[in-house]
């Protein structure tokens, strides 16, 4: 199973949103448990939100807590001419005390301060949670158009490595470096030309390695390269050749080959 796939699917976030069909969700919640790659986005998604809720909070009025202590204030004020009370009579059963009336009547006002307080919570929510779908869409979409390029591209890799026409052409170490090993695959019907690096050494920042066919006895460029091992690059297409080469150069190549850096050759 891929993990990273599916982080990066965007289902994570739909979890932690709880925006996923129940099953999708138990799911996620299985891998969860067992992998910890996937319980670690899942932690980070949930304190992102949380951090996200907290920056875009807002703080109650200044003026609110002062009026709330002058509403207690007026409420608990002692009556000047207290009347005697009666002494409780005594039972065996025990009633439930009756809150204050001050506190009943100041009831209202922290009901309406708790629901305004929720309303803006749940809303803070509903915004990130909006924000966090749409970022999810968006990068969805991103993911399966890079997709698509890259299953078109191995395709196509494909098919030109499956043409009878196409040849493996192996170019072998020289003196400069004996060990290095390289294959074109080289089609002439399309043209096409494939580089595939098997053993060469990491060049400095400021040099390229460049391949070169021999047409017609002359080095033609097909074009500087990224060294990147067991990766099937693209270069220039020739519909004849007679060998290949590859030479180091300067950081964008050279018209002509240096051959006293040339370090694998391979002749058809």
């Amino acid at each position: 199973m891929n993990i990273r796939e599916i982080i990066e699917s965007g289902a994570i976030e739909l979890y932690v949103m709880n925006a996923l069909p129940f099953e999708e969700a138990a799911r996620i919640k299985e891998l969860a448990l067992q992998y910890p790659e996937i319980q670690a986005e899942i932690t980070a998604l949930e304190s992102a939100f949380e951090q996200f809720g907290q920056a875009h909070s807002v703080a109650p009025r200044s003026e609110l807590k002062a009026q709330i202590l002058a509403k207690i204030a007026s409420e608990t004020t002692p009556d000047e001419n207290p009347q005697p009370k009666s002494e409780p009579i005594q039972s065996s059963t025990n009633i439930p005390t009756k809150p204050p009336l001050s506190i009943l009547r100041f009831l209202p006002w922290i009901l309406a301060a708790s629901l305004a307080g929720l309303t803006f919570f749940f809303f803070q929510k509903n915004e990130v949670s909006n924000k966090a779908k749409e970022d999810c869409n968006k990068t969805q979409k991103l993911y399966e158009t890079q997709s698509k390029k890259i299953i078109a591209d191995l395709e196509f890799k494909l098919d030109v490595l499956k043409s009878p026409g196409t040849r493996a052409i192996a170019l072998n170490g020289l003196k400069i470096s004996p060990n290095s090993k390289v294959t074109v695959f080289w089609n002439g019907d399309g043209p096409n030309t494939f580089v595939n690096i098997q053993d060469l050494p990491e060049p400095p920042a400021n040099k390229q390695y460049q391949l070169w066919a021999i047409v017609n006895k002359k080095p033609v460029s097909a074009g500087v390269f990224e060294y990147s091992l067991n990766t099937l690059q693209p270069m220039k297409g020739f519909y004849t050749a007679e060998a290949f080469a590859i030479t180091l150069e300067p950081a964008g190549g050279s018209e002509s080959p240096t051959v006293e850096q040339m370090y694998v050759l391979g002749t058809l």
